[in-house]
């Protein structure tokens, strides 16, 4: 830690959750996700480690008093793998709690590292925040490290097998104070009564221990306490023969700032049932609905708002409440309920009534209806409202449109239900199946159907990547051919309305002719592989949102890829100002959610967002139950001499200058050497631009080949994915002079039509059996189910590029099973960032770091760990 942040922890801590890999993995990122938790619920307390020559240094540690924690500890102690943790001071491994409380610690220091930016150059707030040593140089600050240790110590040190219990009593008959009483409890045995103060002083000994022992104990501990509770000093000094009374505003700060602070130093306190359930006043949006048949584009300004105070099952008027908190403040007894009215509770509230009520407009509405909350508010609403929005994850009974030519699945018919009863609605829907389930044909259904039922009047608008138009057009004609359909593409392009149901266009024809499209309105705005919307400032997505249409529908496999901000954006397109602003989202679910793993946040999200997002998956055999077997094979290879060579040489040459460098300079130094240590493991002629490409240069190409060759004896099929045309090209040449057969390579410079001869030919062509193919082109949309084998020639940064390509051919109509061969070379970056990636798989549940900046971020030293060959 004091040599910097180590990579492997910080990449934990910006990770969520990871319920898949190894032990070690999974055990590393619970510890992360705990240490986020301690820390946002300041869950930990810092301890100085006193040496003897006078130094000490601080190291963070969870807070042992909270039974949450030591359960969570508990858990984490039981999966923790065995000698994962090796102390080199005592030359031993850490044995399980004790090496848990030691990861975690380490996690506390790197997010106070990262997150305590104190600039002060004052030593001893030096290793409060930046884990320096304090090293006394002056007389008197050679009393500090003690000083510090003892003052610490209250908060970590002071336990024992006896503590003293505050136990507090309501007023009696007329009487307005409370009763604060000092028992002693045995902390190891909590079947056995406390017993009271009074007793011990008077002489009686308690828990089969004398009772000058057991006081001796608890007053170490009172005396460690009094400097937070007065009052403790107080009760023990009367030895327990009186009770300590106390008015309500005394309550309130005991309640508040004492009670904390006894949790803390492991003293617990007894409250009496009534002060156990005490309520604050919550501000509540009550909102009324006007008339009885209300739709959701008119809700809005069918509802009536006004404020109102929720005092846990008690409701009052902004009226009542100002007249309560005139009248009282403290604790209250009211109603039969104790009340606990802050100053600052009061003042926020009765500002807030005093505002103008807000206005809500359709799906800012819809929102805070689903939540539960409207902005820093309470939402609340009435049985006309609650049956609104009841209605929505309520399916329309549709039939299949009669003109349809095929089958739906169950599932496909009710993603058509949901689809319609959205659109009939008014509002937008997210159809997120899993790649390969088929959403194009849902689709195309609902469109049919509108147009069935006289709902179509005007023609729809699709826009998908221009590697999907050929398939948007065959599919149409294929399952909906009473459908008239259009092409908006090419330098010659038309955008011909006039008799037609569909026009299919492209982002890139979207975006260069957003006046033209925007001079329409259209009657369903479709946008297909909608991940290319998902930064909300491109000129691509500015253009689609421009557009006007009577319904919006997305469609993603994988609406969230790198950050829940692409999500935002989504939704921004099929429904405008329903996850609220942009900072807004950000400060209301993306950052608790992506920086704090806020389950509560995400909880909420779900909620909100759930009638409009529609997400099966492939791996539900309740949605797919005749799917073929899908395996990952990760196929390992080695560098050849050459290429080991070519390797160490050139990271020697550029990290030189990586070292010699800073800022931007350094990163794109950085990004050109992680390029071409891949290129050099794909083959060296990939990386020298020049040479013949022999197989027997590169340990993968010799790896590709033998795999290769099987296959074709096989008489299967396979994709081989690259993220390099330059790489497809020579995979091409060693593939047909080596195997003797035409190879086929698909890749963003062809044309739409060669694009879709080349996908017909390996579809239906018995000798046409390998395709290479560039990740980017033809990585999404493509229906290649003639392959039973997909290979991974070299590894995208991100793992759900990855699974796009490979449900190219593991999707709906499949029927063989499914290989994917992912290549690894040992011992190089390949290996260390194939590692790092399996770790963030759990991306698509919310959020990882995106593509390869990451790495950018490392030190020299971080760096070489993971590039350097380990041979």
């Amino acid at each position: 830690i004091k040599r910097g942040l180590p990579a492997l922890l910080k990449t934990f801590l910006e990770m969520p959750l990871l319920l898949d890999g190894s032990p070690e993995v999974k055990f590393l990122s619970a510890a992360a996700s705990v240490s986020l938790a301690l820390a946002q619920a300041s869950a930990f307390v810092p301890e100085a480690v006193y040496q003897k020559t006078g130094h000490f240094y601080l190291s963070y540690r969870p807070l042992m008093r909270d039974d949450d924690v030591l359960a969570v500890i508990e858990m984490l102690t039981k999966i923790m793998p065995p000698e994962l943790i090796f102390n080199r001071k005592n030359k031993a491994v850490l044995p399980g709690r004790q090496g848990v409380e030691e990861i975690l610690s380490l996690y506390l220091a790197c997010i106070m590292l990262e997150f305590g930016k104190i600039e002060a150059d004052d030593k001893l707030c030096l290793s409060f925040f930046r884990m320096a040593d304090y090293r006394p140089e002056k007389f008197e600050e050679r009393k500090t490290g003690k000083a510090v240790a003892d003052w610490l110590g209250s908060l970590s040190g002071f336990t024992g097998r006896f503590g003293p219990l505050v136990r507090i009593e309501l007023p009696i008959g007329r009487q307005k104070k409370f009763r604060f009483f000092l028992d002693v409890e045995d902390r190891e045995d909590p079947l056995v009564p406390p017993v009271p103060l009074a007793s011990l002083f008077a002489g009686a000994d308690a828990f089969c221990r004398p009772a000058g022992e057991v006081l001796a104990m608890v007053a170490r501990q009172v005396a460690a306490a009094a400097g937070y509770c007065p009052e403790l000093k107080k009760m023990l000094a009367n030895k327990g023969e009186q009770a300590l009374a106390m008015g309500t505003d005394e309550l309130v700060r005991f309640l508040g700032e004492g009670k904390e602070v006894l949790a803390i130093l492991g003293i617990r306190m007894l409250l009496p049932k009534d002060l156990r359930s005490i309520v604050s006043p919550r501000l509540v949006l009550s909102a009324k609905c006007k008339e009885k048949n209300v739709t959701y584009l008119s809700v809005a300004e069918m509802v009536s708002f006004d404020w109102e105070v929720s005092l846990g099952d008690v409701r009052l008027s902004g009226e009542e409440f100002k007249k309560l908190a005139m009248d009282a403040s403290g604790i209250v007894h009211y109603r039969d309920t104790y009340l606990l009215l802050q100053p600052d509770d009061i003042d926020r509230i009765l500002t807030q009534i005093k505002k103008p009520l807000p206005k809500l407009g359709p799906t800012q509405l819809l929102r805070a209806g689903l939540t539960g909350e409207a902005g820093d508010v309470r939402f609340e609403h009435d049985v006309v409202l609650a049956k609104l929005l009841a209605d929505l994850h309520t399916e329309i009974n549709v039939a299949v449109p009669a003109g349809l030519q095929a089958k739906l699945r169950p599932y496909q018919e009710r993603g058509l239900r949901w689809l319609y009863g959205n659109h009939d609605r008014g509002l937008g829907s997210c159809l997120a199946d899993d790649m390969g389930l088929g959403k194009t044909v849902q689709v195309i259904a609902l469109i049919l159907k509108l147009k069935e039922d006289g709902k179509l009047h005007r023609p729809a608008l699709v826009v998908c990547p221009t590697t999907l138009l050929g398939n948007w057009e065959k599919e149409c004609a294929r399952f909906a051919p009473s459908l008239k359909i259009a092409i908006c593409h090419g330098p010659e392009r038309e955008l011909q309305t006039a008799g037609t149901d569909v026009i299919i266009t492209s982002y890139g024809v979207a975006r260069n002719d957003k006046e033209l499209l925007s001079t329409k309105r259209w009657g369903l705005l479709v946008i297909d592989e909608a991940q290319n919307v998902k930064n909300a400032d491109s000129a691509q997505a500015m253009a689609l949102k421009s557009l006007r249409a009577d319904g919006y529908v997305a469609m993603s496999g994988t609406p969230v890829e790198n950050r829940l901000d692409e999500l935002w954006s989504i939704f921004n397109f099929i429904l405008p100002g329903f996850l609220g602003s942009r900072k807004e989202f950000g400060q209301r679910f993306a950052v608790p959610i992506e920086k704090y793993r806020d389950m509560e946040r995400a909880g909420l999200l779900r909620k909100a967002i759930a009638p409009f997002i529609l997400r099966r998956m492939k791996a539900d055999k309740t949605v797919v139950s005749d799917l073929p077997e899908k395996t990952i094979k990760n196929e390992y290879c080695r560098l050849t001499a050459q290429q080991a060579a070519l390797y160490h040489e050139v990271l020697e040459r550029e990290m030189n200058r990586v070292s010699d460098s800073d800022g931007m300079a350094r990163r794109g130094l950085i990004f050109s050497l992680m390029t071409a240590l891949k290129q050099i493991c794909n083959h060296p002629v990939h990386f020298a631009k020049k040479g013949q490409p022999e197989p027997h240069y590169s340990g993968k190409a010799e790896m590709a080949l033998a795999l290769l060759r099987q296959i074709v004896q096989q008489k299967e099929k396979a994709l081989i994915f690259t993220q390099y045309k330059e790489m497809g090209e020579l995979l091409v040449q060693m593939l047909e002079s080596m195997l003797a057969i035409p190879v086929s390579f698909f890749h963003g410079s062809l044309q739409r039509k060669a694009r879709e001869k080349l996908v017909e030919a390996f579809q239906h062509n018995p000798d046409c059996r390998l395709m290479v193919v560039s990740l980017k082109a033809g990585g999404t949309g493509l229906n290649l189910t003639a392959a039973s084998h997909v290979i991974h020639y070299d590894l995208w940064w991100n793992p759900a590029v990855e699974d796009q390509a490979t449900d190219r051919a593991y999707r709906i109509g499949q029927r063989m099973n499914v290989t994917v061969h992912r290549f690894v070379t040992i011992g190089t970056l390949e290996e260390k960032i194939n590692t790092m990636l399996e770790a963030k798989k759990e991306l698509a549940d919310l959020t990882v770091s995106a593509g390869e900046m990451w790495l950018t971020e490392m030190s020299d030293s971080e760096l070489r760990e993971i590039f350097n060959l380990s041979l």
